[in-house]
């Protein structure tokens, strides 16, 4: 699969029921194995998020479409970005409802990842989003040499 092709998964498509740690991770590596390979997340980076207050403490030990699509967007930054640039775009990004910020990134994400302009997002957070995508192209086209030279 190309990044053109990528599909970050929406709001609605993430999990309606509380999950523990280790399915959040399946969740969270199906949606990013796409783009950023196997073996991204882990729980101790989950629980230093939660620890540096960048995603809610979970509930009852169970982790709700609020989590999760905050940890797919965390996940995506660290790529490029400190702890504290996460918090400001998260800050940023999230200014109204959850749900609408989020598919809002989303949308934003296959843009930039596409090649087209990153648009309705907050300047700092289209400015992560191309840098997160300017990333994970120079990846591709590396591991697409790495190929190429393998054959």
């Amino acid at each position: 699969m190309t990044l053109k092709e990528y599909h970050c998964p929406r709001w609605r498509e993430l999990p309606s029921i509380p999950l523990y740690m280790d399915q959040v991770l399946s969740v969270v590596e199906d949606a990013l194995s796409p783009v950023c390979g196997a073996g991204v997340a882990t729980a101790a980076t989950v629980n230093s998020y939660v620890k540096a207050k960048l995603v809610n403490p979970p509930e009852k030990k169970k982790y709700d479409r609020r989590h999760i699509a905050r940890l797919i967007l965390m996940y995506l930054f660290k790529r490029v970005l400190s702890m504290a640039e996460i918090k400001a775009v998260m800050d940023a990004l999230f200014d109204g409802e959850d749900e609408a910020c989020y598919n809002r990134f989303c949308a934003a994400l296959e843009q930039g990842l596409a090649g087209d302009e990153v648009a309705d997002c907050p300047p700092l957070c289209a400015a992560a989003i191309r840098a997160c995508c300017g990333k994970l192209q120079v990846e591709q086209l590396l591991h697409e040499d790495e190929v190429g030279r393998i054959k």
